[in-house]
């Protein structure tokens, strides 16, 4: 769980920023002379664990990220978490800017180097402000062009502007601002591995049910189980293609579940049960032409709960016992999924459902 402060952050601040001066501001004052290797915003490291809201202005996309019970989300998304180490960077790297060469004061000449401001139209410059608890600004910069991009190894620089100072300039940061509203947060849905999963349940509103499986987890692919002994799989079945559904499980949005009704235009109810007794269902829906995703997690007696095994007589021994049931850790992990992923809908790219809803005439060969 995140603090509600932003005690690392601030302490990142201070080792990069050294010698600045500690000035609480209410707001960060225009520069109206910098010496090079100066801080632009030299009061925003002494107030980092006040800033509790940051808003991003462009022209085309708006956005705000604020903290709210322990945990940093997107506003707009209904508070989906958002990466602290996002916030974090974010703001050490604002805290950062260091101005070394001062470009145009000249409005009519901001577009070149996008420091116009999202108000002037200005499509590159990204206005940022960030908030304390009282609703009050701390620090605001337009950041424009970039001239270095940073990376891990290597400080950046960017065109940036103070919003009431006309000056610009090229100023040096390791500051790296997520371009888009979902890139603050992690779009990884979940990680199922293939060799995790032994039975794969899909259930179409029609009520046709396909159900794959296999015995070991090393095994290469899945049978469809109740298959007539007089019909072969089609060429291109592909079963353990399935699974795949689970590899790579990104999302393009996100929205309450609460909101989000699949039951309009249904897909299919798709549960990967796992060998050591977890169970994750994915209910799958269209809404508004877009595949959407619902998650829950669950616990269920395993088939073999001591695999991987070494051989048939060792497998025998452990499936005479019987099914034991999951262990406390499967019941803590199933609980903590259906805590992380239940309240939220995913949308999902469209071929997941070639994967999530396969009908049985698809796998199986014409007689």
């Amino acid at each position: 769980m995140q603090t509600r402060t932003l005690t690392l952050l601030a302490a990142a601040a201070v080792v990069v920023i050294g010698g600045a001066a500690a000035v609480i501001l209410a707001r960060a004052k225009p520069v109206t002379s910098v010496s090079v290797k100066e801080r632009l915003l030299p009061g925003l490291a002494a107030r980092a664990n006040d800033v509790v809201r940051i808003t991003v202005r462009g022209a085309a996309t708006s956005y705000s990220l604020a903290l709210q019970d322990g945990r940093w989300g997107l506003v707009e998304k209904d508070h989906y978490p958002a990466l602290f180490d996002e916030v974090k960077k974010a703001v050490v790297g604002i805290a950062d800017l260091e101005g070394i060469e001062r470009k145009t004061t000249k409005p009519d000449l901001y577009a070149r180097i996008g420091v116009g401001g999202p108000e002037a139209g200005d499509s590159e410059a990204r206005l940022v402000t960030l908030w304390d608890a009282g609703g009050a600004e701390i620090a605001a910069v337009i950041l424009g062009k970039t001239a270095i991009p940073a990376t891990a190894n290597q400080v950046g620089s960017l065109y940036v502007r103070l919003p009431e100072d006309p000056q610009s300039w090229l100023a040096e940061s390791r500051l790296r601002l997520p371009p888009q509203p979902l890139d603050w947060v992690d779009r990884t849905v979940t990680e199922l591995r293939r060799e995790d999963v032994f039975t794969v349940t899909i259930t179409h509103p029609d009520g046709e049910t396909v159900v794959v499986r296999k015995e070991r987890p090393y095994d290469d692919n899945y049978s469809v189980v109740d298959m007539p002994t007089d019909v072969k799989l089609a060429p291109d079945a592909n079963l353990s293609s399935i699974h795949s559904a689970l590899d790579y499980f990104r999302f393009d949005d996100v929205a309450p579940a609460a909101t989000t009704d699949l039951a309009a235009q249904p897909v299919a109810t798709t549960a990967f049960h796992a060998f050591k007794g977890l169970v994750l269902t994915v209910t799958t829906g269209r809404v508004g032409g877009k595949l959407w995703a619902k998650l829950a997690a669950d616990a269920t007696s395993p088939q073999d709960p001591d695999l991987p095994i070494k051989t048939e007589e060792e497998r025998a021994q452990i499936l005479a016992a019987g099914p034991q049931p999951p262990t406390d850790q499967v019941k803590a992990d199933a609980a903590a999924l259906t805590t992380r992923l239940a309240p939220w809908a995913f949308q999902i790219q469209d071929h997941k459902a070639d994967y999530l809803a396969k009908r049985r005439k698809a796998l199986l060969a014409s007689q």
